[in-house]
């Protein structure tokens, strides 16, 4: 399985970037003679960005081949990396993150196709977990290294170390995968591009001012108008045009509608705990930020490690059940933290953090697999885009709705966002827990032989189980 590790560095670059900058804005705040507020821009550039151009990856991998696209996304990610390392002004390190964006928004969703394209289905799963591991260990090391460099060396580090890793994938890729491309690629669907782009990146700028406290009544309103009517035209051009970049009649295969309807609402309620998690235990819990890290890397070693059993628990119990009951399982471990307190054992807080990665890192490896399980070899292209596409809108959703949440518990009691408590914190990981639960319904409208034929799982039915 190094084919799946080597694309899965993609998700390594992008996910360790992600987290550690987060740690460092204070610092890259004073080195660069700005401010965090200003510095969250570099967050927000890289979103849109790769929110605006995923939509385009699957063609453009259809028309130069994937393995080519794939080798030049990394080439312009690690570039950009190295300008982001060597900024010296904000204008800089925003140029970067635009190009890191354009980069990371052809990475991640062809280094699926790829893996679509190797593997039959009957080890899709095997290699979808493999792909994954990188990515898990980015948002692991993220918070502690970026701390560890921020306070010993440098944050420039954060980018910088992106070099070794993506010059090591260039290198590896050209010697492992092949360079699939459809003989006849379809025209660019310009007018889906700027449709599906527009509506993606207005919504998440919408959500991220609203969620920041950036924009406020009649702002917010207008934001949110203007990203509705894009989104509209883009829904209805993906169901009416011609080879539209997002073909919205993918949504009429079962497997691919379920996990594209209630692995939305999951990825939203995950995304959001991710954001609220670290803000519980330090500024309710009273907890030290390398505290904190250890916690995150908690979870991240029950991600992994439940990895080893995925394969055998899909085939012996098929996708339904297991994204029924694992799904509920996930809501359970996100809201157990409502009600611990300061005084609650820090062995229930590894606990915890633990059963949570093992929970999340099932469930999203089950829903990121059956979502291909049934689609066609020739919209191969069309599925990773439309699949990413929601991916990111449910990340930059989920962020958002967590801040949001924290600015309707500080206005409840009337204080301020730097007076929260740990049970303000709580009732709004309680919110996305029962997100968690909402995300189990459409799973139920599965068949029990859902993706058999990648879960390996052959128990009939003709109807749901």
């Amino acid at each position: 399985m190094v084919i799946p590790v080597v694309v899965g560095l993609a998700l390594f670059m992008e996910y360790l970037d992600g987290m550690a900058i987060m740690t460092a804005i204070p610092a890259m705040a004073q080195s660069l003679n700005s401010d965090p507020a200003h510095l969250s821009l570099a967050v927000t550039a890289y979103l849109l960005t790769l929110a605006i151009f995923i939509p385009a990856s699957g063609w453009v991998a259809d028309r130069c081949g994937a393995r080519t696209v794939f080798q030049v996304a990394m080439a312009i990610f690690t570039l950009a990396s190295i300008l982001c390392g060597i900024s010296q002004t904000l204008p800089q390190l925003l140029i970067g993150r635009v190009l890191q964006g354009f980069g990371g928004a052809l990475m991640a969703p062809v280094a699926r196709l790829i893996l679509i394209r190797t593997f039959p289905k009957s080890e899709l799963v095997r290699a979808m977990s493999w792909f994954t591991i990188p990515g898990l260990i980015g948002p692991a090391l993220g918070p502690p290294l970026g701390g560890f460099l921020t306070d010993f060396s440098s944050w420039r580090w954060i980018f910088l170390i992106n070099v070794p890793v993506g010059v090591a994938g260039i290198v590896l890729t050209a010697f492992l995968i092949e360079n699939y491309r459809e003989p006849e690629a379809k025209p660019f669907d310009w007018r889906g591009f700027f449709l599906t782009g527009g509506a993606l990146g207005s919504s998440l700028y919408s959500v991220d001012a609203i969620g920041h406290g950036a924009a406020t009544g009649w702002v917010a309103a207008f934001l949110l108008l203007g990203a509705l009517i894009l989104v509209l035209l883009a829904i209805r051009h993906g169901r009416v045009g011609i080879n539209p970049l997002i073909d919205l009649k993918l949504l009429r295969l079962p497997t691919f509608r379920v996990s594209n309807t209630g692995g939305l609402l999951f990825r939203i309620a995950l995304n959001g705990a991710i954001v609220l998690q670290p803000v519980l235990v330090q500024v309710g819990f009273g907890m030290t930020a390398f505290q904190s890290a250890l916690l995150t890397v908690c979870g991240a070693v029950g991600m992994i490690m439940i990895r080893l059993w995925i394969r055998h628990l899909l085939k012996r119990f098929g996708f339904r059940r297991s994204l029924i009951w694992n799904g509920l399982f996930t809501a359970l471990t996100l809201g157990v933290v409502c009600f611990f307190t300061p005084g609650t054992p820090v062995v229930f807080f590894v606990a915890a953090y633990f059963a949570c990665g093992v929970a999340r890192s099932f469930q999203f490896m089950a829903i990121s697999t059956i979502v291909y399980s049934d689609v066609p070899p020739e919209q191969a292209s069309a599925a990773t885009g439309f699949s990413s596409m929601a991916d990111q809108f449910a990340a930059a959703v989920g962020a958002s709705t967590a801040g949001i949440l924290l600015q309707l518990a500080a206005s409840w009691r009337g204080v301020t966002a730097e007076a929260l408590t740990a049970s303000d914190i709580q009732w709004a990981m309680g919110a996305m827990a029962l997100l968690a639960v909402l995300s189990v319904p459409p799973m139920m409208r599965l068949r029990s032989d859902a993706g058999a034929e990648v879960s390996g799982h052959r128990r009939a039915s003709s109807g749901p189980g």
